[in-house]
């Protein structure tokens, strides 16, 4: 085990942090952090590109996969594995727009 391992278990153990598994990642949090969607929150801006679409997001509400895409440098089916994600989260909305599905921050 290494050292951050170490002092992260130490520190869960004595009541100071907490974790939840989201995915694949482990991400710890302050026992302040007492709302599910906060937590939610922080695990999403600690992800790059997550973390862009929703400031993309925040600047261009509206916005469709292929601008998401284009934007960030990434393919739209990738944008839509993240938006999936970001949906189930209850962190971003979907809606259609004639032919098109934008989406939007969801409120909090």
């Amino acid at each position: 085990m290494g050292d951050v391992q170490y002092h992260l278990n130490f520190l869960e153990h004595n009541g100071s942090i907490k974790f939840r598994r989201i995915g694949n990642y482990k991400t710890f949090y302050s026992m302040d952090v007492t709302d599910i969607r906060h937590e939610l929150i922080l695990a999403v801006l600690h992800q790059e590109t997550q973390r862009e679409i929703i400031l993309y997001l925040i600047e261009h509400p509206s916005a469709t996969q292929s601008d998401i895409a284009m934007h960030i440098g990434i393919t739209s089916p990738t944008v839509n594995a993240h938006m999936s994600r970001l949906i189930e989260m209850d962190l971003v909305k979907s809606f259609k727009d004639g032919r098109f599905v934008k989406y939007l921050i969801a409120e909090i």
